[in-house]
């Protein structure tokens, strides 16, 4: 089982990788209004269920995705294609 384990130095450049990709994502999502970019990153950055995420703010579903949509209509103000 050990031979198959990466070696320390490439666990630590995957993990500085997605470190890496964690902050870009967060620094997308800083425009947006502070519930929409706590909604956003829980359910991008952090693959939380829309449940989960109504559960943990004390939202409903529905509440969640509006501020998901919401999110996804500014950003796409911010960053046209």
């Amino acid at each position: 089982v050990a031979a198959m384990a990466p070696e320390d130095g490439a666990r630590t450049a995957g993990h500085e990788d997605r470190l890496e990709s964690a902050e870009s994502a967060r620094a997308f999502l800083d425009p947006l209004a502070a519930r929409q970019r706590e909604v956003a990153s829980m359910y991008y950055i952090d693959d939380r269920s829309l449940d989960d995420i109504a559960e943990t703010l004390g939202l409903s579903i529905g509440t969640v995705k509006s501020h998901l949509a919401d999110a996804r209509l500014r950003l796409r103000q911010l960053h046209p294609r």
